[in-house]
């Protein structure tokens, strides 16, 4: 009888819920800023009051992390308390349904790559390992976000070792690691990480942000090529990219997927963007 009235108080939770969820869109459209409610459950009182129902609440606030981040220009206008309450959120998913793959995959490159949150990214890709033991996706990401945006090679080859030995991860994940061992990635290997990410996910969201920076990469990447002959050809770099079009080495200079402009920069000798990889709006700022 307890049984049967917790469920009946949780089916009500949850249709309420729902049917809350569907004007939800409506109202982020229309509110100022983005604002959501803050509060999120601790997983441990959830899990006590929806027993044998974890899985239905775990889908229902997988559905507000996706409704607020399928929010129209959400990169643009998302504040540090909005990727709290996505990443806490994540978490209480990832605790009610630890076998749920799809929110350790959002979390591993979404949290770092449009929130620079890189260690809490790879905690919850941690928790990931310990339950989808067999998933070559998990590690592979902690291995990228250690190569990528921590730049620790030997960290980044530990994962992509144990990603290597897992069914159905790609042939070249040893070479990969082996070759992260002893020296540094560049940009090709970035862009070949990103693209095992691009075709290992249906979220369309999430093809187009990591189609924005494996456009962005392949500029950079090519620009780089470009300046490297105009160097070798006039014994100095280019005062700009206008230079390498009229020296016939590039036909037209690459847009920014996010709205920036490349530059060289001729302190470190790199090739850059002014969005620094973040959408950047009609006034300039991102």
């Amino acid at each position: 009888m307890k049984k049967g009235y917790i469920f009946l108080l949780l089916v009500i939770g949850v249709l309420v819920g729902t049917f809350s969820a569907s004007k939800l869109a409506k109202i982020y459209r229309e509110r100022p800023p983005l604002e959501s409610v803050r509060y999120v459950p601790k997983p441990s009182l959830l899990k006590a009051v929806a027993l044998e129902y974890r899985l239905l609440l775990a889908d229902f606030f997988w559905m507000k992390v996706t409704l607020i981040y399928g929010e129209p220009n959400f990169r643009k206008k998302a504040t540090p308390e909005d990727w709290n309450y996505i990443e806490k959120t994540i978490q209480v998913v990832t605790e009610l349904d630890p076998y749920f793959f799809i929110p350790y995959y959002f979390a591993g490159i979404v949290l770092p790559m449009e929130a620079d949150r890189v260690d809490d990214a790879n905690k919850i890709l941690m928790r990931g390992m310990k339950y989808l033991k067999k998933e070559w996706r998990i590690p592979f990401l902690i291995g990228f976000n250690y190569y990528y945006y921590k730049h620790e090679d030997l960290d980044a080859a530990k994962y992509l070792e144990i990603a290597s030995k897992l069914p159905g991860s790609p042939e070249y994940l040893p070479q990969l690691a082996s070759r992260l061992r002893y020296q540094a990635g560049d940009i090709r290997h970035a862009i070949a990480f990103l693209m095992t990410m691009y075709n290992n996910t249906d979220n369309l969201e999430l093809k187009k942000s990591l189609a924005m920076r494996i456009k962005a990469l392949q500029d950079i990447y090519y620009l780089t090529q470009a300046v490297e002959i105009f160097k070798k050809r006039f014994n100095r770099p280019p005062r700009s990219f206008e230079e390498l079009v009229e020296a016939h080495i590039i036909k037209t200079i690459p847009r920014d997927p996010y709205g920036g402009k490349y530059y060289y920069d001729s302190k470190d000798g790199r090739v850059k963007t002014t969005s620094n990889f973040r959408p950047v709006t009609k006034n300039g700022k991102k």
